[in-house]
């Protein structure tokens, strides 16, 4: 029945047929044929590859022994065995593939325990860590006592993505495909992948993976919880690190809203310093810096900032009309609040003078835990109240001594 249905293929079709047998034969002796072993127990090895399909149990179970012995004294010895071994894969024993493929696994899993103890001991050089990923790790994060212990983790727990981040490009765009299927608000493993996915990969492929990762960030549904109990340091030293990497990929006010979410204050003070610069910025990011830096002038902040400066900074947006894209509305008042640069510069210029904007007028602010005060709550129903709050505010601020 076969043969009378091969009979009426067309023959272009036996052609292709028969080139693709021909192409299949040829990949496979190519995988036959792996590098050869450079170590001087070549011979041997072969031949005890070969005895791994002997009929005598005792035989099979000696020339292990003398595989996984071989493999334990050298670099060299160890490269040569797993050649071997490859070579082994298609050896025409079955015995003989089903014990090279077990001794494989055995001698590389071996070789990872190894690198994962020197991983964790706090003597030993990190510059001596062969795992794959781990330097691009430590660029980002540092190679401390605590990211080493959360890298360990991390590996032992996804050995394969972590392996196939090092292989050829054409895993990347597979990989950089499925990054979003890591992503889980409570999982920092997760999101420890996908940032060590963008970037290993990241530097060969487009744009379009970091602005995916810089835009999860921002949204409280998917983004990890700034004070995670466990590994909130490892997250921080990340992001920080990621985003100083892709520096240039989005926008800043993406960027500002990440470093303060995340506290990562370098980053955010230089994010903060260009927008409040320029003063063509959009109102929303002039209304997000500003707020920002509140913080980030702070007398107990890290960030070197002078006082003077920031205060005129505000001083100058106390006319700036423009507004703000956001509203928020009140149900139980039946208003809207719609809030301009000014207003949100007004507060800010209260609360660093020790003043609870509330007192001037603010009676619908609500606090923000990344940014102070929620944007939106500094806003007006109306243009009334708007005007006798900042006539109240400049007061206020005038009795603290603050030339305006």
């Amino acid at each position: 029945m076969v043969q009378r249905r091969f009979r009426n293929v067309s023959f272009p079709l036996k052609v292709f047929l028969g080139f693709l047998l021909f192409g299949w034969f040829l990949w496979a002796h190519d995988l036959s044929l792996a590098i050869e072993p450079t170590s001087g127990h070549s011979l041997e090895v072969r031949r005890w590859v070969d005895e791994l399909g002997a009929n005598d149990f005792a035989s099979r179970e000696a020339a292990a022994g003398l595989l996984i012995q071989l493999a334990e004294r050298s670099e060299c010895d160890r490269e040569c065995v797993l050649s071997s071994l490859r070579n082994g894969l298609f050896h025409r024993s079955l015995e003989t593939r089903l014990r090279s493929k077990h001794l494989t696994q055995r001698i590389q899993q071996k070789r990872v325990d190894e690198q994962l103890s020197m991983l964790t001991n706090p003597k030993c050089d990190t510059k001596q860590v062969e795992l794959a990923g781990w330097r691009t790790f430590a660029s980002i994060a540092g190679d401390d006592s605590t990211t080493r212990a959360f890298f360990a983790k991390l590996y032992r727990s996804n050995e394969r993505r972590i392996e196939r981040l090092t292989q050829s490009d054409r895993l990347e765009s597979s990989m950089m495909n499925r990054t979003h299927t890591w992503l889980d608000r409570n999982s920092i493993d997760g999101w420890a992948l996908a940032i060590l996915a963008d970037c290993t990969l990241g530097q060969h492929h487009n744009s379009n993976g970091s602005l995916f990762l810089l835009h999860s960030l921002t949204r409280d549904q998917i983004a990890p919880p700034p004070f995670h109990p466990t590994d909130g340091v490892i997250l921080h030293r990340l992001i920080g690190g990621w985003l100083y990497e892709r520096s240039e990929v989005g926008c800043l006010m993406d960027h500002l809203l990440v470093a303060m979410r995340y506290h990562c204050r370098d980053h955010a003070a230089s994010a903060c310093d260009r927008i409040l610069c320029d003063t063509s910025a959009p109102a929303s990011w002039q209304g997000t810096a500003v707020l920002s830096s509140a913080l980030l002038s702070s007398k107990e902040s890290t960030v070197p900032s002078s006082q003077d400066a920031v205060d005129q900074q505000l001083l100058q947006r106390l006319n700036d009309r423009r507004r703000i894209g956001v509203v928020m509305m009140i149900p139980e008042y039946k208003k809207v609040l719609h809030t301009e640069v000014r207003d949100v510069a007004l507060a800010t210029l209260l609360y660093r003078h020790q003043i609870d904007p509330r007192m001037s007028g603010f009676v619908d602010l609500q606090a923000d835990p990344a940014l102070l005060f929620r944007v939106e709550s500094l806003g007006f129903a109306t243009a009334t109240e708007r005007e006798l709050a900042h006539k109240k505010g400049r007061e206020l601020l005038r009795d603290t001594g603050l030339q305006q």
